[in-house]
């Protein structure tokens, strides 16, 4: 059982989101926590909300199994959230011990300026903020 509040993670289906979930597996099982995936499809950037959620899941699966095949024992949740994606991320954050998100995602292109979501999320969640930036081997526990 954990027992601490979870790590929470921001997966996008993105190399970075991945390599941030693996870290956060890191985290969470150092802090006996359990690791919650989290997805969010922003509305105002789809035409089709079913091909949205059909890329969440499959954004999710790609992270779950990313994790689970590195061996990091930790408990898992997924949740897709829908709605602008820092602010959503923020939000989610309130139960939790930690944020991650990777530093530049699927979704860093025009309007947004790359890394927007993370840099956002930065000034606005209410707890700590591991931005990842690129792969980092920790030592066994």
């Amino acid at each position: 059982m954990a027992t601490s509040d979870p790590v929470k993670v921001g997966v996008d289906g993105s190399n970075a989101s991945i390599r941030a979930a693996l870290w956060a597996a890191d985290e969470a099982m150092a802090r006996d926590a359990r690791l919650d995936l989290v997805y969010v499809v922003d509305p105002s950037r789809i035409d089709d909300v079913d091909e949205a959620m059909t890329a969440a899941r499959h954004a999710l699966h790609r992270a779950w199994e990313a994790v689970t095949d590195s061996g990091k024992h930790v408990k898992l949740e997924t949740e897709i959230l829908q709605g602008d994606p820092a602010i959503e991320l923020a939000d989610a954050a309130r139960h939790a011990s930690l944020i991650c998100v990777g530093h530049k995602g699927t979704g860093d292109s025009s309007p947004q300026p790359r890394g927007a979501t993370s840099e956002a999320l930065v000034r606005m969640a209410p707890v700590a903020v591991a931005v990842v930036r690129r792969r980092h081997e920790r030592p066994p526990t």
